[in-house]
């Protein structure tokens, strides 16, 4: 039996490859088909191009203006803390509290009369007395104050010597000379202070 002949009785063939076309070289695939764009679509395209563009560069515009003020106001900023730290720090003033000096004492039991004394615009009278000094536990202490001319300025003290009532202050507010009457039946000691 011929080996080109199939049972049937009919001959086959061989198959080969298509021939290679003219000019050699791998048969080449279809070109794909692309849409062409018309004058309009073309102007379009350019146009939102164009829009991207103009965006992007006044962004990156608007970033270099937004630093570059920065760094002018970081440099003023630190200008001024240069300046501050080298300022010198004030120097302190005095702040010494103000305090009571004792500049006249009398003692006495009964009525007395001071001598005239100088006192400045803000002066006291410190009081203090005994209540055993006299019958009974208690007693009167009156002080008055008077102008170097006899002039009556100020009832200052006037209260009852007892327990729980052996002392106290009166504040004054008027300065020059002046002279005190206590009028008391016990003892009593009185103190003129000035601030100082």
């Amino acid at each position: 039996m011929d080996q080109n002949t199939t049972p049937s009785g009919y001959s086959q063939q061989p198959q080969y490859p298509p021939a290679p076309q003219q000019g050699g070289g791998a048969p080449q695939p279809p070109a794909s088909r692309m849409p062409r764009l018309t004058r309009n679509q073309w102007i379009g395209a350019a146009a939102i191009i164009l829009v991207i563009a103009c965006c992007a560069c006044g962004g990156i515009s608007a970033a270099m203006n937004n630093n570059s003020s920065q760094s002018a106001s970081g440099a003023t900023n630190s200008a001024k803390t240069q300046q501050a730290t080298n300022t010198p720090a004030p120097t302190p003033t005095n702040t010494r509290v103000p305090t009571w000096t004792t500049i006249q004492t009398f003692t006495g039991n009964g009525i007395k009369t001071t001598p005239t004394f100088t006192v400045s615009d803000n002066w006291r009278i410190v009081w203090s007395c005994t209540p055993s000094s006299f019958y009974g536990g208690q007693y009167n202490v009156i002080v008055t104050v008077y102008g170097s001319d006899g002039s009556m300025e100020d009832l200052a003290v006037n209260t009852i010597c007892k327990s729980g009532n052996t002392g106290d202050y009166t504040e004054e507010h008027s300065g020059g000379q002046v002279y005190l009457n206590i009028n008391s039946e016990g003892a009593w000691k009185i103190q003129i202070q000035q601030l100082q």
